[in-house]
């Protein structure tokens, strides 16, 4: 909601619960926060523990600044399954597992009003039956969860000691207190009724997640009350194109159909779809600067610093003044390159470095930026 413009004020997809959406509001910096106030590490801790978060991607010049200052980052541990730009600056990497090694809640989008969740569950790997214990197909290899409680117990943290009461042994024995607690929530929240807690973890795994009841025509059976509906409601615009050649124009950034996550960039078949982003710009734009369909273009910063090529694609969908970059592309790391580490050099996949980062021009709001033919 805070990208498409409807924070502060109403607008985006559905809203449930304004109590949360207020509380994610003054959670969350405004567009207009300068860049010197954000910062990875309060100044008291002493080590940052970082799981499936790539920070350098999405903002370079702060986050490796903050990365390699060891005052403000003494300890930087890094969880993942590839060497981000963000893992490549740490001083240890454990070897995360991928989402068919693990377990996980998966909320509903945002466009859908139902109650209801979904449960993902590891397809592959090894399950000890008595303690609930996984273990992924690689050795060296722990689910997250499994490594912040071998963590904690081993610096004799409360509720992770094996002869602490109430403790979490492993992964499973934290997930299944969640999906027990979400399941029963549902359930007496929703249809008021109670289940037993162990059958019910067990129907909610089998199912893959607990969604609610409805007839052959897809209606709800039991239909929600629910107050607040869909708002169109914009409190922001764009702003309006200023018609000159040369002039700066809106830079917006979206998610393509099928590359849903920045992860699925580094995915070698959706390369194959799309193998690098392109930049859409207006017909209008376009013939004031000669710009035709697959031409090779220079996006630069208003102050010409940072600047990056790029090919055209040309569409009336956009509105003037406004140009549109697919986000997930443009990698250094997560493979794009090699790294070496124990004198032990890596291999690297250079489809993963094609099209452009569009966060590096994320040095302003509005994002402001030029375009032209190279």
């Amino acid at each position: 909601n805070l990208l498409v413009g409807s924070t502060p004020g109403s607008g985006g997809l559905l809203s449930l619960n304004d109590n949360i959406l207020k509380h994610l509001r003054e959670s969350v910096p405004g567009p207009n926060a300068p860049a010197s106030e954000s910062t990875l590490l309060p100044a008291e801790n002493q080590a940052l523990i970082m799981w499936e978060a790539d920070p350098v991607y999405y903002s370079p010049e702060k986050s490796r600044e903050i990365l390699r200052d060891k005052k403000a980052t003494p300890l930087f541990v890094a969880i993942d399954r590839v060497i981000t730009e963000s893992a490549a600056f740490a001083d240890y990497i454990l070897p995360d597992t991928t989402y068919l090694e693990r377990w996980d809640l998966c909320s509903l989008p945002p466009s859908c009003d139902n109650p209801g969740f979904g449960v993902r569950s590891p397809v592959v790997g090894g399950l000890e039956r008595q303690t609930g214990r996984y273990f992924p197909i690689l050795p060296d290899n722990l689910i997250m969860e499994d490594i912040i409680i071998r963590l904690g117990a081993a610096v004799g943290l409360d509720h992770y000691l094996p002869d602490t009461k109430g403790n979490l042994p492993n992964s499973w024995q934290y997930y299944e207190k969640v999906f027990s607690a979400v399941a029963k929530y549902v359930y007496q929240e929703h249809h008021n009724i109670t289940r037993d807690s162990k059958l019910l973890v067990s129907r909610v795994k089998e199912r893959g997640g607990m969604f609610p009841a409805s007839d052959q025509k897809g209606r709800l059976v039991k239909p929600l009350d629910v107050k607040t509906k869909t708002r169109n409601t914009w409190s922001i615009s764009m702003p309006r194109p200023i018609p000159n050649d040369q002039a700066d124009l809106t830079l917006v950034v979206y998610t393509l159909p099928f590359h849903r996550s920045p992860r699925s960039g580094i995915n070698s078949w959706l390369l194959e779809t799309l193998p690098e982003n392109r930049l859409i710009i207006n017909p209008s734009d376009a013939s004031s600067r000669k710009i035709k369909q697959g031409d090779n273009l220079i996006v630069q910063t208003s102050d010409g610093k940072i600047s990056s090529h790029i090919m055209a694609l040309v569409s009336p969908g956009i509105k003037p003044g406004v140009v549109a970059m697919a986000g997930g592309f443009g990698y250094t790391g997560s493979g794009a390159s090699s790294n070496r580490i124990d004198n032990l050099k890596s291999g690297e996949d250079v489809t993963r470095s094609a099209g452009v980062n569009p966060s590096k021009f994320y040095h302003e709001f509005p994002v402001r930026i030029k375009v032209n033919k190279s």
